[in-house]
């Protein structure tokens, strides 16, 4: 699929011949620039578990708050009090928007210079820039709200048939909400919550549908996910090779990674990949230096009586690992027929993300869904191909930066001895001392204390923090886990004499490398939005982000600050750090 071939399917701009555009015809065009694309000129839609939430009432921070936490591109170029206190006919900032306008529409339709001097694309134009400046002048308002408060109590309700009543909008409500949603809904279908311009529907009375059309088309254009992959901006693209499923080879060439790795920013998926001997031999090693190092841990912990750590080391001596394959369903991989065309792969996913997302079907985090994917048994660890990759694994680098990542993430799998819940069972079995679990408690209170003083996100009058409480078994075992894969790994080092001098062009000690690549799997990108759903509201034992995984562990391992020769005063160095071993 092409540029043009995109505007033809939304119903074309129509020009230079025009044609009649009807109600049922907006409803269509506003209906798929939504769920397909995300976006909307006239409100914003938001989903929310089983919500659905309607805004066109935007203040300045709002628009920040949006963008943060939402697909929210509506003001990519112009804030809203641009629109509201510049003058359409004088301001320069919006001359020179409109004159932006002209030439990216001259470009999409083809029009040459002296078309584009022509009465009636200037006409069209005209109007499509009237209609932008108008529709976000009756948008703009001063007055704040909260919107998390509002979508979580559902404060103003509406159903439908008040929607098509109070805000017409030259569409058809129960179409576009039954389009949206895949299903057919009713004059009584409620939504969430509706905060709508009045005043909205006398602006589009002044224009006529076809404009409304071709403005709709144009947002899709110019304030979507489209936009960041038009061939004009991003041509290095065009050289990715679709042959073959070759880029779904993980050994392929680099700069085809790199256009996958563009690629799973639509749709997050891992890939398929068969352990390479190599890869099965080093990570044999490391698992015997991780267990050789975690019973050396365990049996330091002289409060522990002796019957009961062999009884703890007995649940992880003897592992193996094993491989699984297909950490995803790779059936979207069916629905999204890849072909040659650069445009068209990348059209596909944003299709199916936005399509996806209003069918509340949201994708898990890779780092989630490989959790959720592990499995100890009696005598292996399963884990998914997917941790064959960075930032876990590094087929061909130095040891400080596999030990770091995938030595800790072993770590932490093998530190399951010590998740509370088994801990309790031992306790039940009396196979636990009960003065071991109080003495385990007493340590475990540091770190409440320590993690319920990190904010996870701060919204316009709510502070959200860690709660420690709930969170205490996985930061003691993070911290177990980095403990156990130091030990493990500078005991590899003594033992033989491989040269671990610092990767080239990387001005990092050994010892800092450990470190780096350890934070390194901890690295995720989240807005304000992900904080929400992933960890405030998750339905999990309250998980806590990478981020403060990293600082919270590091902060209380002295191998850390000497490495990096942080001061006492560093935020890196806690005043008063939690002793666990």
């Amino acid at each position: 699929m092409r540029v043009s071939a995109l505007v033809d399917f939304l119903g074309g701009f129509d020009f230079p011949y025009a044609s009649s555009v009807r109600t049922d015809d907006i409803t269509y065009v506003l209906a798929s620039a939504t769920m397909l694309y995300g976006v909307s000129p006239f409100f914003k839609v938001i989903v929310k578990g089983n919500n659905i939430m309607l805004l066109n009432r935007f203040t300045e921070d709002m628009v920040k708050y949006l963008y943060n936490t939402e697909n929210f591109y509506n003001y990519r170029f112009l804030h809203p009090s641009d629109y509201y206190y510049g003058d359409e006919v004088h301001n320069k900032v919006l001359l020179a928007y409109k004159r932006y306008l002209i030439d990216f529409v001259a470009t999409v339709l083809g029009v040459n210079e002296t078309m584009k001097r022509s009465s009636s694309f200037t006409q069209m134009m005209d109007e499509i820039y009237q209609l932008e400046i108008y529709i976000h002048r009756v948008m703009y308002t001063e007055e704040s709200t909260n919107l998390s408060n509002k979508m979580s109590n559902c404060d103003q309700q509406m159903s439908i048939r008040d929607l098509s009543d109070r805000y017409y909008y030259n569409i058809s409500w129960s179409r576009f909400i039954a389009s949206l949603l895949g299903t057919s809904v009713n004059d009584t279908f409620k939504v969430c919550h509706a905060e709508l311009s009045s005043e909205l529907q006398n602006v589009l009375l002044r224009f006529s549908p076809l404009a409304m059309k071709r403005y709709i088309i144009l947002t899709v254009l110019l304030k979507s996910d489209i936009y960041t992959i038009l061939p004009d901006r991003i041509p290095r693209y065009k050289e990715c090779n679709w042959e073959d499923d070759e880029f779904l080879r993980v050994d392929s060439t680099n700069f085809n990674l790199f256009c996958v790795n563009f690629m799973s920013k639509f749709i997050p998926y891992s890939f398929d990949k068969a352990p390479s001997m190599i890869a099965l031999e080093s990570t044999r090693i490391l698992l015997s230096e991780v267990i050789t190092s975690l019973t050396e841990v365990i049996r330091s912990m002289y409060w522990v009586p002796l019957f009961q750590t062999e009884h703890l080391l007995k649940t992880f001596t003897g592992f193996n690992m094993r491989y699984i394959a297909n950490i995803y369903n790779f059936s979207i991989l069916e629905n999204i027929t890849i072909n040659q065309n650069f445009f068209d792969n990348f059209h596909r996913l944003i299709t199916f993300k936005y399509r996806q997302y209003f069918r509340k079907n949201q994708w898990e985090p890779l780092n989630v869904r490989i959790q959720r994917l592990i499995k100890i048994s009696e005598e292996f660890i399963d884990l998914p191909n997917a941790v064959l990759k960075p930032p876990l694994f590094y087929s061909q680098t130095s040891l400080p930066l596999f030990y770091g990542a995938f030595g800790t993430f072993i770590s932490q799998i093998l530190s399951e001895v010590f998740d509370l819940d088994a801990l309790v069972k031992l306790l039940l079995e009396e196979k636990l001392d009960h003065r071991v679990a109080l003495t385990i408690a007493f340590r475990l209170q540091c770190l409440v204390e320590q993690y319920s003083q990190y904010t996870l996100l701060q919204t316009y009058d709510t502070s959200y923090k860690i709660r420690g409480e709930l969170s205490k078994s996985q930061n003691f075992k993070d911290s177990l886990a980095l403990r156990v894969a130091f030990n493990a790994y500078t005991r590899r080092i003594a033992s033989q004499k491989t040269d671990q001098s610092p990767i080239m062009h990387l001005p990092y000690p050994p010892n800092q490398l450990f470190f780096i690549g350890y934070a390194q799997t901890m690295c995720e990108k989240t807005n304000d939005r992900g904080m929400m759903l992933h960890y405030v509201q998750s339905d999990d034992t309250s998980p806590v982000p990478g981020k403060f995984r990293v600082i919270g562990t590091l902060s209380n391992f002295k191998p850390f600050s000497s490495a990096f020769q942080c001061s006492k005063n560093s935020p890196m160095v806690r005043e008063t750090e939690c002793s666990l071993f």
